[in-house]
């Protein structure tokens, strides 16, 4: 189990009650909660994740149960790990998931990476499975033969 599945079903409950449209995604060795696009919360082992309004970090992480979220060694600002002392009651738990909620109109998207329409949005990309062409076909043929579609032609003596 790489998630609490009690913890992440308390979080749909939360979101469902309040008709918040959200999207689940397995990431960070967890199940993440998009609202808007925009990754909100999370659960990861037995703590939730939040995403909340940097302003407030340095006060929150005086909060019980909670501890800057630090993956690679250093802290991301606005990223909090409640761990389960602080999600004791479903006081809590509500507490912190309304400030995720409440920050996530203001949060910023993660840049996407670039698609082809974002590149060329006036060009489809051309099908793998795309008959060849009678041109490119001669052409071929004409490099093959030095030059020439017509039969080769007998060597000089």
């Amino acid at each position: 189990m790489a998630y609490d599945e009690q913890l992440a079903m308390r979080v749909r409950r939360f979101l469902n009650e309040r008709r918040v449209a959200f999207e689940e995604k397995r990431m960070m060795g967890g199940l993440c909660f998009l609202v808007n696009g925009k990754m909100c919360m999370g659960v990861e082992k037995d703590r939730l994740i939040a995403r909340i309004d940097p302003d407030i970090y340095e006060k929150a992480l005086d909060r019980k149960g909670c501890v800057p979220m630090d993956f690679t060694g250093r802290p991301m600002r606005g990223f909090v790990f409640v761990n389960a002392e602080g999600l004791a009651s479903e006081r809590d738990l509500v507490a912190w998931l309304a400030l995720a909620l409440d920050f996530n109109p203001r949060a910023v998207s993660s840049r996407k990476k670039a698609s082809i329409a974002s590149v060329a949005p006036d060009r489809s990309p051309i099908p793998s499975s795309a008959p060849v062409q009678k041109a490119s076909i001669e052409r071929r043929q004409r490099r093959a033969t030095g030059g020439s579609t017509a039969a080769p032609r007998p060597a000089r003596r």
